[in-house]
């Protein structure tokens, strides 16, 4: 079994060839200023009855973004979750080597897959948006997602204002570009795809990427390192898991 260090090693070697590939990406078509920072994280996805216990007893101290109030009217209320519990997976142009970057905080979303059911739907644009569709999403600017708050997903009070609070604030994430991440999986004898998390590659700077249409080219350019990724996620938990549970039985 691969050390789940190692493993760690690995997922931020991918992510900071992404920042890598970015930053070049950007360069033909505009000049970047000097200040201009990259960085990427990995969201991993919860089923709300699935939310670790570590995670579940600090979730409130992780987000601005539910709601809800407390962890029994979120598991009533929401699908699940996605999630970065700290600064193992994210990396930034700031350092020389994909070391963690130092200047992250946890970060939560929820997760609404059917609003159908009589959910609220709370699906943000960026990281949530991209695992409900399926589809990469690219932000232009993130003030845009506070309109879509307030516009859309008709947010008000306290819950808008600390959302509008947060984007104001975090300046490292001025456009974003966020794509999902799917395991192929046997489910009832058939191939489905499942997604499993987020890579969201942002910088400082509005307009990541320049468009839309380069953000898609771009994504498409991601596809193989997108595979190897899944593969070294789901090496990491099965390590993971495996060490909690000799920890639990010692």
């Amino acid at each position: 079994m691969e050390d789940v260090t190692n493993i760690e090693e690995y997922i931020r070697i991918i992510l900071d060839t992404y920042i890598n590939l970015a930053k070049l990406w950007d360069q033909p078509d505009s000049i970047i200023p000097e200040d201009a920072v990259y960085r990427a994280n990995l969201m991993l996805f919860y089923n709300v009855g699935e939310i670790p216990e570590k995670i579940r007893n600090k979730l409130f101290q992780m987000t601005n973004f539910f709601v809800e109030k407390n962890i029994v009217s979120l598991e009533s209320s929401v699908d699940g979750i996605l999630i970065l519990e700290d600064n193992i997976f994210t990396t930034t142009t700031e350092t020389a080597d994909p070391e963690p970057d130092p200047e992250i905080r946890p970060l939560c979303f929820p997760i609404t897959l059917d609003g159908d059911d009589g959910k609220r739907v709370q699906n943000l644009p960026g990281a949530p948006t991209a695992f409900i569709q399926n589809e990469v999403q690219w932000i232009l600017d993130t003030r845009d997602i506070v309109k879509v708050c307030k516009d859309d997903l008709n947010y008000d009070g306290a819950v808008l204002n600390k959302i509008e609070k947060y984007y104001a604030e975090d300046t490292k994430a001025t456009s974003i570009i966020s794509i999902p991440l799917q395991n192929r999986i046997i489910r009832d004898g058939r191939a489905c795809n499942v997604t499993i998390g987020v890579v969201n590659i942002y910088r400082n700077k509005v307009r990541i990427l320049k468009d839309r249409m380069r953000s898609t080219q771009f994504s498409a350019l991601l596809e193989p390192y997108n595979d190897i990724l899944v593969k070294f996620i789901i090496a990491y938990e099965c390590a993971k898991n495996s060490v909690d549970n000799s920890s639990s039985e010692s």
